[in-house]
Parts: C-alpha cells; sequence; structure tokens
C-alpha cells in the first residue's frame, strides 16, 4: 500500500509534468491559492454528492442523496487539491506528518481521548 509521502511524491512529479518544469518552485503562492480555492470547489461537488447532512441542517423536506462513487471520486479530487496546496506552500511529506500528529496527540487530551 502507498504512504502518504508515496502520494505526495507523485503528485509532486505530476505538477512538474503539467507545468513542463525540472523542478516546482516549492513556494509559490499564487499556486498554493489557485489549488486550495480548486479544492474548496471540489468540497462543494463532495458535498453535492451526499446531502443526508442537508435535512438536519436547514430542516429542508427534499429527499436526501447518497452517490457513494460520486463522493469517492470527488474526495480524492479534495486530497489530491490538498496535496497540491502543501506542496506548493513548501511543506513537506514529513513536516505534515509531524504536524498531524502534534494537532492528534493535542486534540485527544483536549476530548479526553487516550488514544492507542
Amino acid at each position: 500500500m502507498k504512504t502518504f509521502k508515496d502520494y505526495y511524491e507523485e503528485q509532486r512529479n505530476l505538477q512538474m509534468h503539467i507545468k513542463n518544469k525540472d523542478e516546482i518552485k516549492l513556494i509559490d503562492a499564487t499556486e498554493m491559492y489557485n489549488s486550495a480555492t480548486a479544492m474548496m470547489v471540489e468540497i462543494g461537488e463532495m458535498l453535492q454528492e451526499d446531502t443526508r447532512w442537508k435535512s438536519k441542517i436547514v430542516h429542508s423536506n427534499k429527499i436526501p442523496v447518497y452517490h457513494r462513487e460520486n463522493f469517492i471520486k470527488e474526495s480524492v479530487d479534495v486530497f489530491l487539491y490538498f496535496l497540491n496546496s502543501i506542496i506548493f506552500a513548501g511543506i513537506s511529506p514529513q513536516e505534515f506528518e509531524n504536524a498531524v500528529e502534534k494537532v492528534y496527540k493535542d486534540n485527544c487530551r483536549r476530548f479526553g481521548y487516550e488514544s492507542k
């Protein structure tokens, strides 16, 4: 199974191919912004594929839908644009994994949960 670092490196290589460059400028605020904006659009598309939450939030009478395969596809799009965002922000896979570990542990402490 691929690791987070594997997906990160593959996405980085894809971006270098798309931009026809031997190396990506690691800190590119415009590319980071564009990727983060595209990620937000994809989050909206993901939410449209599962509207079960909507009746609880806005008390809608519409019949909720859940298109699982489409939801998975849109979730992957969100993940890939997220990867682009951290790539262009100059964040390494190890830096990100370390930050996830720290924030996760902080959240566990805050909510009184002992992670395994």
